[in-house]
């Protein structure tokens, strides 16, 4: 995925996020395999999206994922 294309992909999960009626675990999924493309590309992930994995992870899988990181 081109680089530009990663990033509209990642403004479209943005809007995603904020809309409560999504699904929570195919968010999750998406976020973490647009951050791995992001990593692929040698580029740092934003600060935000790192913690917002972090959140989705810990709402979906509990606390105990959350403290094993």
């Amino acid at each position: 995925m081109a680089f530009e294309d990663l990033k509209a992909e990642l403004g479209i999960l943005m809007e995603r996020v904020n809309d409560e009626s999504e699904d929570r675990m195919e968010l999750y999924e998406r976020l973490r395999e647009l951050l791995n493309e992001t990593r692929a590309f040698g580029m740092q992930a934003p600060e935000d999206l790192k913690a917002l994995e972090k959140q989705l992870e810990a709402e979906l899988f509990g606390s105990k994922d959350n403290a094993s990181t």
